[in-house]
C-alpha cells in the first residue's frame, strides 16, 4: 500500500511567504530577504505547487492573499516564532548551563525566596543560584555593571536601562519590644507610643522608604532617630528597649518568629512601599525569564496566603508584560 507524500515546506519557505504577506510587494519583500525578486517569485510558486493551493491572487493590479494564504500566514508566523524561541533557548542553555544566576537579596523577600529557588531548581537543576545580600541602591548599580542578574527594591525605580515588575505592596508594621504594654494588642496607633523614639535605618539604605517614615513620624509628633544599622541590628536595639522601629509587612520575621520583639499592625494610616523585582532592560535570557516567573508565582501563592499583602495575579513573563523604569 502506498501513502501520499506530504508536501515538503521548510521553515525558509514560510519565512519567504510571511515576508511577502507582510510587505504585500515582491520588490520590498525580496529586498528585506536579501534575495532577487525573480527568485522570491519562484519560491512562492513552488510553495503553492507543494501545497496544491493558491496563496496569492494575482488577477488584479496588486496581488492579495487568498483565504488559504491568510490562514497560512497566521500559522506561519506562529511556527516561525516557536522556531526562533527554540533556537534562542537552546543557545542560552548552551552558553549558561550549568551556569550561574546571580541574585541580589533583601530581607524583604526572605519568605518568597526559598520556595522560588526550589521551583527554579526543579526547572533547571544544573544552574547554581548565587545570592548577594545588598541594599536596594547597590543592587541597582550591581545590575547595571552585570554583577547580578536579578534584584529587588522596596521603592520605585526610575531608570532607562532597568525594568521593574511589581510583586506587591508592603504595609508598614511597628516593631515593639515583647515586654511593651502595647505588644499585647493586635493593632497599635502611632500616637500611643509615648516618648519612645523611632529607630530607623540610614537614609542611604532606602531613601524612599526612609523619607516616608520620617514624614509619617513628624506628622504624628514622634521623634525619628536614624541609625547606621541593618534591620537585624535595629531589632536588637528595639529588643533592648531603646525605642520602636518599623518593618515592611513582607519582612522576614513576623510576630512570634523572633525572640524579644513583636510586629504589630498600625492602627491608622501608614506608609506603603512597592516591592519591585528589577532586571536589566532587554535581558530575556532563559535563566532570568524562568527565575522571574518562579518569583512571581511564589509571591502570589505563598506570600498572599501567608500575610494578606496586595499581590497581582501572576502572568506569563513576556517582554510586553514588563514595565520600563
Amino acid at each position: 500500500m502506498s501513502w501520499p507524500i506530504s508536501p515538503k515546506v521548510e521553515l525558509r519557505h514560510l519565512h519567504y511567504f510571511a515576508a511577502l504577506a507582510e510587505e504585500m510587494h515582491f520588490g520590498r519583500a525580496a529586498k528585506r530577504l536579501a534575495i532577487a525578486q525573480p527568485a522570491l517569485s519562484q519560491q512562492i510558486r513552488r510553495i503553492e505547487r507543494q501545497l496544491g493551493v493558491a496563496l496569492i491572487d494575482r488577477t488584479g493590479r496588486r496581488f492579495t492573499l487568498t483565504p488559504a494564504g491568510e490562514a497560512l500566514l497566521i500559522d506561519a508566523k506562529e511556527v516561525l516564532r516557536l522556531a526562533a524561541s527554540a533556537v534562542n533557548r537552546a543557545q542560552s542553555i548552551d552558553r549558561r548551563a550549568p551556569g550561574r544566576l546571580h541574585v541580589g537579596v533583601r530581607s524583604i523577600i526572605a519568605d518568597i525566596l526559598p520556595p522560588a529557588i526550589k521551583a527554579f531548581h526543579e526547572l533547571l537543576p544544573d544552574v547554581e543560584v548565587v545570592l548577594h545580600e545588598r541594599i536596594s541602591e547597590t543592587q541597582l548599580a550591581a545590575l547595571r555593571e552585570g554583577h547580578i542578574d536579578v534584584g529587588f527594591a522596596l521603592s520605585p525605580v526610575n531608570s532607562d536601562d532597568l525594568v521593574a515588575e511589581l510583586l506587591g505592596t508592603a504595609e508598614t508594621m511597628l516593631v515593639l519590644p515583647e515586654d511593651h504594654p502595647l505588644a499585647m494588642t493586635s493593632r497599635v496607633a502611632l500616637g500611643d507610643l509615648g516618648d519612645l523614639p523611632m529607630i530607623l535605618f540610614s537614609r542611604e539604605q532606602n531613601a524612599f522608604f526612609h523619607d516616608q517614615i520620617v514624614e509619617w513620624c513628624q506628622s504624628m509628633g514622634i521623634a525619628a532617630v536614624s541609625y547606621e544599622a541593618e534591620p537585624n541590628a535595629m531589632s536588637t536595639l528595639v529588643a533592648a528597649g531603646l525605642g520602636v522601629s518599623v518593618a515592611p509587612s513582607w519582612q522576614g520575621g513576623r510576630p512570634g518568629q523572633q525572640s524579644r520583639i513583636v510586629l504589630r499592625q498600625v492602627d491608622g494610616p501608614a506608609p506603603l512601599a512597592p516591592i519591585n523585582m528589577i532586571t536589566r532592560k532587554g535581558d530575556e535570557s532563559l535563566l532570568v525569564t524562568y527565575f522571574r516567573q518562579c518569583i512571581k508565582d511564589t509571591a502570589h501563592n505563598v506570600v498572599l496566603a501567608a500575610i494578606g499583602s496586595s499581590v497581582p495575579e501572576p502572568t506569563i513573563a513576556t517582554a510586553d508584560s514588563r514595565r520600563d523604569v
